[in-house]
């Protein structure tokens, strides 16, 4: 449903018991008008035009039917000779043949009029009980009391001055009745009982009520025409952002409520086109990284696959195993296995939430740990490994397999890009009080290998960039070891540098306090 449409069966729908609620108002008033005109004319006819006196001369025969149905006066002239006795309201108020015809006729069509005394008794025979209800409210000392109903033509019978006559026949059924007190010294007409069938005059201005709701649709829709095409240029600029990955921006000018959520929309999309480049950025990097990984765990896998191949023939034949060959499948295993602890790291530390344990962490244990850890792949090269803890146990407070898994990449790097016959040293020093909850401490890695140019130092604690001399002395290779090693030392506060070593290598300090 569109928003005009909308619009416009709401306004309908509120205009429907505005329409009745004002037509109710008009008829309100219509019909208390109706009602001071009634009044005024029965008064007047019985205090100006003689009615009072008419009912005080006679009070027995005074009343009845003020619009019998009859020969006009002049015609029954004309046909018997005779003048015709005054009946109707030309009987009752003898004075009213001076006033204007359109002033004599009864403000009530087939109305009747009957006169009470004090005790609201009528001295007619012929006229009706004095109704209870407009009995009760003159008692309480109101002059005038009116009510209205059904049109008592089936239920009684009324008679003219000169005898019986039929009900008074109306094209309505509505019927009012009107009590009414006179202020007079007559006893026989203390109280007068008017009632009829109303004239309500013709209703010509019946569209009236319909003027203001009609008027209300017609702006509201010449108003929200500007607006309802306003948000269609919303709708569709909305679209050409959306196909363009939000590059595209939403240009609706304006102050109001529809450029204040054009301008939403361009922040939102804003915040969605970076969230898309950094997904599109992760995804990129996912597909890199697992391409990169997949060749660089098959490269070691591969050479182990040919070495335990050729120990295999050599055993089927009865040859001699090479220690050589064994300790070179025992190599790749080594390095495979440091693959993958580290793609565990470094999933690990990718969660930006991740919360640092913070557990009492025994430094000289997970020196230990470490390097014997790497001892058989340090032999197997011939490369000598020894380490050194100070007597008092340097405890630190973090994530233990965290930061194992950081000392664990310098060692395995130390081992694997050193030269044969080589040497690596471990060295933890302890700063600060011992036996503090979070002792200060000194560890060095120190080899003697080849070592790596003083520009590409800073460089190797960047994702998956290995050094030169690396990159010729072992192809494969992920170049997450120092990555992770300095993540690791980030979130646990610790400092981490890379040095020349005083014996031609590289010297890798962790330190803390």
């Amino acid at each position: 449903m569109t928003l005009r449409l909308r619009l416009a069966l709401t306004l309908l729908i509120a205009a429907i018991p505005l329409y009745f609620a004002v037509s109710w108002f008009r008829a309100d008033i219509e019909r208390r008008r109706v009602e001071a005109r009634i009044e005024g004319w029965v008064v007047d006819q019985m205090t100006l035009w003689g009615g009072i006196a008419a009912c005080a001369d006679g009070p027995e025969s005074w009343g009845g039917n003020l619009s019998p149905e009859r020969r006009g006066p002049r015609r029954e002239t004309l046909r018997t000779g005779r003048r015709s006795p005054r009946r109707g309201a030309a009987a009752l108020f003898p004075d009213s043949e001076l006033l204007p015809r359109s002033q004599k006729r009864p403000p009530l069509a087939a109305s009747l009029i009957w006169a009470y005394d004090k005790t609201f008794v009528s001295r007619n025979s012929r006229a009706p009980a004095f109704p209870d209800e407009l009995r009760r409210r003159l008692e309480q000392g109101i002059d005038v009391a009116s009510q209205s109903g059904e049109h008592p033509r089936a239920a009684r019978t009324t008679e003219s001055n000169d005898g019986p006559s039929k009900p008074p026949a109306t094209s309505t059924n509505e019927w009012l009745e009107f009590g009414m007190r006179l202020h007079t010294r007559e006893e026989a007409c203390a109280y007068v009982l008017f009632a009829g069938a109303p004239r309500w005059p013709k209703d010509q201005l019946w569209w009236m009520p319909l003027v203001a709701p009609a008027a209300m649709l017609v702006i509201v829709l010449l108003a929200a025409g500007p607006m309802v095409g306003r948000i269609r240029q919303l709708t569709g600029q909305v679209g050409e952002s959306a196909a363009t990955h939000y590059e595209t921006q939403v240009t609706v000018g304006g102050r109001d409520e529809i450029a204040g959520l054009a301008h939403a929309f361009n922040r939102a999309g804003t915040q969605v086109r970076a969230h898309l480049e950094d997904v599109e950025a992760r995804e990129r990097t996912l597909r890199d990284f697992i391409a990169n990984t997949t060749h660089d765990v098959m490269i070691p896998l591969t050479v182990l696959q040919g070495h335990l191949s050729d120990l295999r023939k050599k055993a089927g034949t009865g040859e001699s195993v090479n220690v050589r060959t064994i300790a070179s499948s025992l190599n790749e295993a080594h390095y495979i296995g440091s693959i993958l602890q580290n793609l565990s790291a470094a999933a690990k530390l990718e969660n930006t939430d991740l919360q640092i344990r913070q557990d009492r962490v025994d430094l000289n244990a997970l020196v230990e740990r470490s390097v014997e850890r790497h001892r058989p792949l340090a032999s197997a090269r011939g490369i000598g490994i020894d380490y050194s803890v100070p007597e008092q146990v340097v405890e630190v407070l973090g994530d233990v397999t965290l930061i194992e898994q950081a000392v664990s990449n310098v060692i395995h790097n130390a081992v694997r890009y050193n030269k044969e016959q080589g040497n690596i040293a471990v060295l933890l020093e302890a700063n600060g009080r011992p036996g503090a909850a979070q002792s200060g401490f000194r560890l060095k890695v120190i080899d003697d290998g080849p070592g790596i140019d003083a520009a590409e130092r800073e460089r190797l604690f960047e994702r998956r960039f290995r050094g030169s001399a690396a990159r010729t002395r072992e192809p494969g290779g992920l170049g997450l070891g120092l990555y992770i090693a300095r993540d690791v030392c980030e979130r646990h506060n610790f400092g981490l540098s890379l040095n020349e070593s005083e014996f031609g290598g590289l010297e890798v300090e962790f330190s803390s306090g």
